[in-house]
This record gives C-alpha cells, structure tokens and sequence, in this order.
C-alpha cells in the first residue's frame, strides 16, 4: 500500500519504513505479557514489507503483460494458494478413517455456530476468525483477477470456493488434532468474498494514462452529461413529504385499530385513548416505517459500500428505531417485549434497554433484509453476492442475537410464547416464518411494480416468478411459526397456546377453533399488505431507474434487454 501511494517510491525508503514500523512493534511488546520480543521478527517483518512492494510492482505492470502470461501466472498462484490452504487447514495429515463415523458428522454439521469459538478467549478467538478469513481471501483475490469481462458473474466462483471450504472442513473429520465446525466454512465463504471485491477493484481501476483530466471533464458539453438519465445507484425512495404523510396515515391507522373491538388487548393496551396513545401510534408507525422501507437503499444496482458496513448500518438503524419507540411508547410496554433492567445500572438502564433491544431489532430485520435480498435475486440475478454475503452475516450474528433474547432474557414475556421455553430450533423456526411472511409482501410490492416503466417499453422484470415466490412464501409462514411456537402455556390459572395468547381479545375468553384461525389469518394478511405497500414505492423507483438505465447509455429498451438476455 506504501508503493501504490507514493508517486515515487523507492525500495531502499520503504525498507527504512518497515524496519521503523515493525521495530516499534516489537518494542511494543516488551510490555505485553503474552507476547515475546525477537528480533527475528524484524527482519521477517522487514521482508514482508520489501515482498509486498514487489507485489505491488508487478501489478502496476500488469496490464502491459501478455495474457497468456497473466493466465499461466495467475492459475500457478492459485494452484500454490490452494496447495497453502490445505496444508494451513490439514497439516499434520494423519487421517484416521475410523473417526469418519456417522455421530462424527453429525456433530460437526449440528454444532451451533460459534460454539468452538465461545470455548477459546475472546482475543483467541479473533485471532482465529482472522486466521480464517485471511486463508481464503487470497483465493477470491486470484479469482478475481483471473476471471474476464467488465463484470463476471461472482456466483459461480464464490460457490466453488465454498465447495472448497466444506471440503477442507469435511477432511477435519478425520483429523484427532482438529474441529470440524460450519462456521469455520462460512468465515471462509467470507474472506473470499472480500478478496472477490478487492480483485475486482484492482482489476477494474484504470491506469492513469487513461483517465480524463479535470480540464477535460470541465469542457464537456454540460448538455452531454445531462442527457445521461437516471442513474440507477442514485435511485432515491419518495421524498420526505411523502414519507411524513404515510406516516400519518399509517400512525391514524393503527390509533383506529386499537379501538375496534375485538382487537387483541396487547394492540390496545400499546396504543390507550388519549393523547398518549396517540403519541405512541406515531412513534410505532414512524418505527414501522422506518424498518419496512431503509432495506430498499440497499438494493440500487451499484451501491456495494453497505457490505462492510453491514454491522453498523444495522447497528444504526437499530438506534433510530430504538429512539423513536423509547420516546413514543409506554416504557411498561416495551420492557414486557424487551425485558425490565436487571444489571442495576441505576440512571443508566436506558443502556440495557437500547442493548436488548438491538438483538431483538436484528431478529427482525435480519429476516426481512433476507426476503428482500431473495426478491432482488428474482428481479436481478446478479445480485445473489449479495445474498451470500447476508446469509454469512446472519451465521455469524445469530448466537450473540440468540443468547441475548433468549437466554439472557429480562422477562418471560417472549421465551414462554416459544416452543421448548426458547430452544435454538424455535428461534430458527420463527425466523423462518417472519422471513417467509415478509417475503410473500416483499415479493407482491416487486410485482406490482413490475409494469412501472413507460408506456410501450418493456418491464424491468416480470411479474410471474415474483407472484409464484408469494404464493410458495404465504403457506409456508404460518406453518413455520406454529412449529415454532408454544401450543400449551400455562399462565393466569389457564393453559392456553401462544398463538392464543397473541390473538384472543382478552384474557377471559381465548379464542379457539374457526376464530382462532380467522383471527391468524387476518393478521398474517395484514401484515403481507403492509409489507407490500410500504416497500411497493421503493420497488417502483427500482423498476422505472432500470427502464431508465439502457437510455442513459444511449441504447434502445429492446437492445439493451437483448445484450442481457445474451450475458
């Protein structure tokens, strides 16, 4: 990175640099207790710094090279690279075939994510989540400079190296000094992504010589630029007018709601008459809101800056929305779903608060950013990295998520309404069932916005796939919750369901039989509207910036879906 950012660099300069900067390290760890000084150290470090320089070297030249040059160097590196990765991942190679039993297997395929990792330190098991994603980054680094075209299909690829991963987990089976675990599959599924997006911005950066000078791009016709269109990784959501207005309507919907009888008593007690209850329906709808329709920035076709910054953007979100039902809603309601303070934090409790309910808020929306990762997959198959790239997110968050709700619940409020009093497969079924509702919604709001472009140019998508995903999706989610939730609770001198206890009017007379079911049935629909109408104008920019994109390339609709049809 010294070479690349210095527009003279030299070799003897950057060797005085590593010496500096890795001798300050070593001196550094005279004070760490776990660590040793060597000045062994510095002269490795050293020659890491002079091997890097050499790297960066040659891939300044790179594109001078001939190709089939690039190609014989480039699968010999990978050859080498996989070489490494076995011997990293299966040295010291003595299998043992009678360890490959079947309770083997299945343990190694059963354990819960992290679990090896929870069993090390914290800082050990950091070094080892590196240690993995670094063994698999160099792999879709090479992929990626070996693979052709302006944007080749990153699918294929990253599944391979996910076939390699398993396999190399698959061999630690029959290891005794090693684990097999999934996780460690994932983490490598990960690193290869990252190397992925680090090959294709090296492959695709352009060399100076060929990049336009500010005086040139200053002299363009401004009428030029102008008339290049809607640019699809601009694609903006409805205006801030018209947010604040579905607000409104949403906040004076659900205000209604609570008042009409028959509705469930926690709905009512959520939103009492009043001004309070007022306020606490604007503040839920503003949640609402907010949740349903801020997946959508994510999707425009070239906006990839969200991948790294998924933990935060997610962390983010969570804090908004926290703040916004903090203040809204009725503080006994929301520690009835998120828990009542148990740390005796004193003034400080709100930390507790916005703590359990950040997990809460990933059980939410990590489902609904699945339903519309999937649909996205529908509408624009390139977008599957991205589906990737959420799943291994969600394999990673979901034993901190898991613990945090359920096993160091605040209340029993949630774990009760779960099947086995909040076991990991509940947990795994419910999310299954909230994913599977909102990408019946998800998937209606695609395809009613599939017809969105101008009058006589085709549709950016067709409806067909996406109204079969919403009619696979809907059967499915409320049998994945029922698997999912509790069928008998025993609480207030009377055993009930949950799906009782969510459902009924009150507490005096739990609805059963044909009720109960066409109570479920209303919600689940209303919640798939809901879905589908809130995220439908999001969807709708979509479609009409992906009309817009073939124009703003100067090609014809009919053209531009013929080049697509032959990628």
């Amino acid at each position: 990175m010294w070479w690349l950012s210095l527009k003279r660099p030299g070799l003897a300069g950057l060797l005085g640099r590593g010496v500096a900067v890795v001798a300050a390290v070593e001196f550094a760890q005279l004070f760490v207790l776990s660590r040793v000084t060597d000045l062994t150290d510095v002269f490795t470090g050293s020659f890491g710094v002079v091997a890097g320089a050499a790297l960066a070297r040659s891939l300044r030249r790179w594109r001078r090279w001939p190709e089939q040059r690039q190609r014989a160097l480039l699968h010999g590196a990978l050859a080498l690279w996989a070489a490494g990765a076995v011997a990293v991942l299966w040295v010291p190679f003595n299998f043992e075939p009678a360890r490959g039993s079947a309770a083997a297997w299945w343990d190694a395929v059963s354990r819960l994510p992290f679990s090896t990792y929870l069993q090390r330190t914290e800082y050990g098991a950091l070094a080892e989540i590196l240690r993995k994603l670094l063994v698999f980054l160099p792999g879709g680094l090479l992929l990626a400079l070996a693979a052709r075209g302006p944007a080749p299909a990153a699918a294929p690829r990253l599944l391979a190296l996910g076939a390699l991963a398993l396999l190399l987990e698959a061999g630690q089976v029959l290891l005794p000094a090693k684990v097999a675990d999934l996780t460690d599959a994932a983490l490598g599924l990960l690193g290869g992504w990252l190397g992925w997006q680090l090959g294709r911005a090296l492959a695709t950066a352009e060399p100076e010589a060929l990049r336009p000078s500010a005086a040139t791009l200053a002299s363009a016709p401004r009428r030029a630029r102008s008339a290049r269109g809607a640019d699809p990784a601009q694609v903006k959501l409805p205006g801030w007018r018209s947010t604040l207005l579905v607000v409104a309507v949403l906040a004076l919907a659900l205000w209604l709601l609570a008042r009409l009888p028959g509705v469930p008593y926690n709905v009512a007690k959520l939103m009492p008459a009043g001004p309070a209850g007022a306020v606490s329906a604007l503040g839920v709808a503003l949640a609402l809101t907010w949740m349903l329709v801020a997946p959508l920035l994510l999707l425009p076709a070239r906006r990839r800056g969200w991948r790294l910054a998924f933990p935060l953007l997610l962390l983010g979100h969570a804090l908004l929305t926290f703040a916004a039902l903090r203040l809204a809603v009725p503080l006994p309601m929301l520690h009835k779903v998120v828990g009542s303070p148990v740390l005796g934090l004193g003034g400080l409790s709100v930390l507790e608060d916005a703590g359990r309910y950040l997990a809460l808020h990933a059980v939410v929306m990590l489902p609904l950013l699945g339903a519309v990762w999937l649909v996205r997959v529908v509408t624009a198959p390139r977008a599957v990295a991205d589906l990737l790239w959420w799943a291994a997110c969600s394999v990673l968050l979901f034993v901190p998520v898991h613990a945090v709700v359920v096993w160091g619940a605040g209340t029993d409020n949630l774990v009760e309404l779960m099947r086995g009093g909040g076991s990991v497969a509940s947990s795994l079924l419910l999310g299954a069932g909230w994913g599977a509702l909102a990408t019946a919604g998800v998937a209606l709001a695609a395809a009613l916005a599939a017809g969105s472009g101008p009058a006589g140019e085709p549709a950016p998508w067709r409806r067909t796939p996406l109204l079969l995903l919403a009619a696979l999706a809907l059967p499915a989610a409320p049998a994945l919750l029922v698997a999912g939730l509790e069928p008998s609770v025993y609480k207030y001198g009377q055993f009930f369901s949950a799906a009782q206890f969510l459902l009924s009017a009150g507490r005096d007379a739990y609805a059963q039989g044909p009720e109960l079911v066409l109570r479920a049935a209303v919600a689940l629909s209303g919640v798939v509207l809901l879905v589908a109408l809130m995220q439908w104008p999001g969807w709708r920019a979509l479609a009409q910036a992906a009309v817009a994109e073939p124009r703003r390339a100067g090609l014809p609709q009919t053209a531009a879906l013929g080049s697509r049809a032959a990628k």
